[in-house]
């Protein structure tokens, strides 16, 4: 019975660290090349407005309204919200810090500029970098409780590192 209670959970977890590497590569290589193919521009945060964040999260997100300059059309203004991204309080508060007219980089399609992002190393690689480290923490699992390891080693593990 343990072996097999071992095997389901070196296998589910070796199937979801793999998942979740695979997501962080979609989401990696669309942001490369979104990155690569977009104009750059600065913009000045005009506005911050308080949005709800999620059902599952009881603090407020952050939608910053941004106005921007392009070559062709003119001054831009665009919401966070209209690219599908609000600014939560933990990105807010370790290494995204927005206020009203602060300078920030800003990404725009040419074709429609109105869908531009704020150029945040937090914002666009945030997400890819916790999917790889926590399918690295779950292929580490998988490799803990592979089927075949002795039990008696696991007791190792537990006397040097605590439990």
């Amino acid at each position: 019975m343990v072996q097999r209670i071992r095997t389901f959970t070196s296998g589910l977890a070796a199937i979801t660290g793999l998942l979740a590497w695979i997501v962080a590569g979609i989401i990696a290589g669309h942001t490369t090349f979104y990155w690569t193919r977009v104009e750059h521009a600065e913009g000045i945060v005009t506005a911050l407005t308080e949005v709800p964040c999620s059902v599952l999260r009881d603090e407020p997100c952050f939608d910053p309204s941004v106005v921007f300059v392009t070559a062709d059309r003119g001054p831009i203004t665009f919401k966070a919200s209209d690219a599908g991204r609000v600014i939560a309080i933990e990105e807010q508060s370790s290494a995204l810090t927005l206020t009203a007219g602060q300078s920030v980089p800003v990404l725009y399609d040419a074709k429609q500029p109105t869908r531009a992002r704020i150029a945040s190393s937090t914002l666009l690689w945030g997400l890819p970098s916790k999917l790889l480290l926590g399918g690295a923490i779950l292929i580490f699992i998988a490799f803990l409780f592979r089927p075949g390891r002795p039990l008696a080693e696991l007791g190792i593990l537990r006397e040097r590192f605590g439990r």
